[in-house]
């Protein structure tokens, strides 16, 4: 039977204590475990997720004729840029858009306002601030 992935946030000295139960328990099973320890990030927030997609995005749409995925795809990989991957069978390069679904919250923060600021630029949009709708984060 092969144990699913563990995630701890180590929050106080109860979850670390867990933590470490955890680990000498799968460390006595036999089998190699990867253990991986990096700084906390806190991903997106869903009020973040709507404003981009249902104020940001839909006003952009509105003046360019895009689809809602075309939009931000095209902002992605502009303001994001993309990356190379080998394809596995023939070892051909091919390159992907880099997204913004792995984006802490103040990294897509950034990056709309990166994306608010062309949209400024280039399209005379003048967006609404979050606050308007009752947003933080």
């Amino acid at each position: 039977m092969t144990k699913e992935a563990v995630r701890f946030v180590l929050r106080d000295d109860q979850i670390v204590v867990r933590c470490e139960q955890y680990i000498e328990s799968v460390a006595d099973s036999g089998k190699l475990y990867e253990v991986l320890v990096r700084p906390y990030r806190k991903n997106r927030t869903v009020q973040q997720n709507n404003y981009y997609f249902g104020v940001i995005i839909k006003l952009m749409c509105e003046e360019t004729g895009y689809t809602k995925e075309e939009m931000h795809w095209m902002l992605c990989r502009k303001l994001l840029g993309v990356s190379e991957i080998a394809d596995p069978e023939s070892g051909e390069m091919h390159e992907i858009v880099n997204g913004t679904s792995g984006l802490s919250t103040t990294e897509f923060s950034d990056y709309m306002e990166a994306v608010m600021l062309w949209g400024q630029q280039f399209l005379h949009i003048n967006f609404p601030p979050p606050t308007y709708f009752g947003m933080e984060w």
